[in-house]
């Protein structure tokens, strides 16, 4: 039989130092003299820790914390190796502390920094530029729809100018042909009617004045129906209806308001020539 006094059995108050052994990158080992960097592409590291001590050191326990990551310490029990996979971007340290077999903490343990890269798409300044491509994208689009407003309303303008071009000069070509042409028509049908007035006792006279009367009737009721259809701006007859909702409203009603005389003027000339036959 034996007999053991626990009191007799010997504390090993001494904790056991501890130290980083490696790390290892997607498997690759990195040196270890300073921060280690990982870069975006690189997702999974693991980090192999020891502690020394020559009284039964197959009995250390071990913890460890990743700062930053770990809110609490990892109980690793005997294992000497911990692992990490797809870590966010950002900076942390890695510490390990380590216990004898009697319970005696080194609660100083090791540690290493370690920084972790963030990719493109990580970054801060990547939904800044997301937004000012966005923003640059706007403007570029408002200031598209502006210029082709502009460039409407200059047409319109253009339009709008030619067309009161072309009306003012038909009203100078009209009246010139209703005194050049037409007036002088009329005027030679009063003088064939004052001359058939003085002979009327000569019917051979009055019928030949007649006659005569009678094609220059003719020829201004023709000068009339030309004068009449010229009075058609034919600048609208190149638009189609629905061309035509382009124009603004007071474009449009300066429009109608110097189309109005010309219209009249044709009516007028239409019942003088009903009149006439």
């Amino acid at each position: 039989m034996a007999v053991i006094d626990p009191d007799a059995v010997p504390v090993n108050p001494q904790p056991p130092p501890v130290m980083i052994e490696s790390f290892l990158l997607d498997r690759a080992p990195v040196a270890l003299d300073g921060e280690v960097r990982i870069q975006p592409n690189q997702e999974n590291f693991e980090i192999q820790y020891t502690a020394l001590s020559y009284i039964s050191s197959d009995d250390l326990r071990f913890k460890y914390k990743l700062e930053g990551l770990d809110r609490e310490w990892v109980d690793a029990g005997t294992r000497r190796t911990a692992y990490y996979s797809h870590v966010r971007p950002g900076n942390y340290t890695f510490k390990v502390i380590a216990a004898n077999r009697d319970g005696v903490w080194n609660l100083q343990g090791a540690s290493i920094r370690l920084s972790v890269l963030p990719r493109f798409d990580q970054t801060w300044w990547f939904p800044t530029l997301i937004a000012l491509g966005i923003f640059s994208l706007g403007i570029a689009g408002y200031r598209v729809r502006v210029k082709r407003l502009e460039r409407a309303h200059k047409t319109q303008e253009d339009f709008s100018h030619k067309l009161l071009q072309s009306q003012e000069f038909e009203r100078q070509r009209i009246a010139a042909e209703l005194h050049d042409s037409l007036g002088q028509s009329l005027l030679i049908i009063k003088n064939r009617i004052a001359l058939a007035q003085r002979d009327i006792d000569e019917p051979e006279t009055v019928s030949e004045q007649l006659g005569e009367l009678s094609q220059s009737a003719t020829s201004a009721i023709e000068e009339c129906r030309e004068i009449a259809y010229n009075l058609r701006p034919f600048q609208l007859e190149r638009f189609r209806p629905e061309q035509d909702a382009i124009w603004d409203v007071h474009a449009s009603k300066r429009s109608i308001k110097d189309t109005a005389r010309p219209l009249r003027l044709r009516r007028l000339m239409i019942r003088s020539r009903t009149n006439s036959r």
